[in-house]
């Protein structure tokens, strides 16, 4: 018989197995995210890739519109680590992982320009009235500044950018035996890691 722990190690391994990392672009045209409504399940990894000049990614409260999450899903922020001059992107990327289906709403904290202000803003899996639109609304209104949380960066991960993918499209593992491309053409990790823990899984259900 299954234990609970093999059960919920080999649901792991398959979701990791299956998780895509979408690419958002900020500030490449204007103070924009791009998407800036981004479908995405748990486990999947939104990767934002940081334009001219100097914005953050902070994850905010759908009731405090520029205002950072204070717990759960959405506490997270990239931390101003990306200043990146003209018509060049950032070396580095901010990582977040999907850890719900819920809404989570973020925004920039750049206060020069008032970013979150005039609209810079986005949503993870919108629905209702936890939606950009409502935001953006709502925002438009606030007469302080956007607000950003204290220290540096936390909740995600700054990570080397490795791709220039266009803004919007989703990386996922290619399936077993067809490896996928970097761009200098050699075969990537991702179709032995699927494989891997496709391996995995039947090994513990065997067990």
């Amino acid at each position: 018989m299954l234990s609970l722990t093999k059960i919920l190690v080999a649901s792991a391994l398959a979701m990791q197995a299956s998780a895509a990392t979408i690419k958002v672009a900020v500030g490449k045209v204007g103070l924009t995210f791009d998407p800036s409504t981004i479908p995405a399940k748990v486990g999947d990894i939104v990767e934002f890739t940081f334009y001219a000049r100097n914005h953050s990614v902070v994850g905010g409260d759908f009731a405090r519109p520029c205002q950072p999450a204070a717990t759960g899903p959405a506490a997270f922020f990239s931390g101003f680590n990306f200043f990146t001059e003209a018509n060049t992107t950032n070396s580095k990327v901010f990582q977040y992982t999907v850890t719900t289906t819920d809404p989570i709403v973020f925004y920039c904290s750049q206060n020069t320009g008032t970013h979150c202000v005039k609209g810079m803003a986005g949503v993870i899996n919108p629905s209702g009235d936890k939606a950009l639109a409502p935001y953006i609304a709502a925002a438009s209104k606030v007469t302080t500044g956007a607000v950003s949380p204290p220290g540096n960066s936390f909740g995600g991960a700054v990570v080397n950018a490795t791709t220039t993918d266009t803004p919007g499209s989703t990386t996922s593992p290619a399936p077993s035996g067809t490896p996928s491309k970097n761009p200098n053409g050699a075969g990537s990790l991702a179709a032995p890691v699927f494989g891997l823990a496709a391996v995995g899984i039947a090994a513990l259900l065997l067990v």
